[in-house]
């Protein structure tokens, strides 16, 4: 789990645990809530603009 929590390949963790298919390494990528708070606040938008939205960015 902490290996895929910081990032590291999925591939990777695979290879060094001797899973044979991708399906095996569910039991390591559990998602809590603490890792899509996480998410959300790298990748939201409204947190990237420190919570302002670009004003005109809909209009088109």
């Amino acid at each position: 789990m902490a290996l895929i929590r910081r990032n590291a390949k999925p591939w990777h963790v695979k290879e060094l645990f001797g899973h044979e298919d991708f399906w095996s390494l569910d039991v390591y990528a559990k998602l809590t809530i603490r890792d899509l708070k996480a998410a959300h606040r790298k990748h939201h938008p409204r947190e990237q603009a420190g919570g302002l939205l670009d004003e005109g960015a809909g209009d088109k």
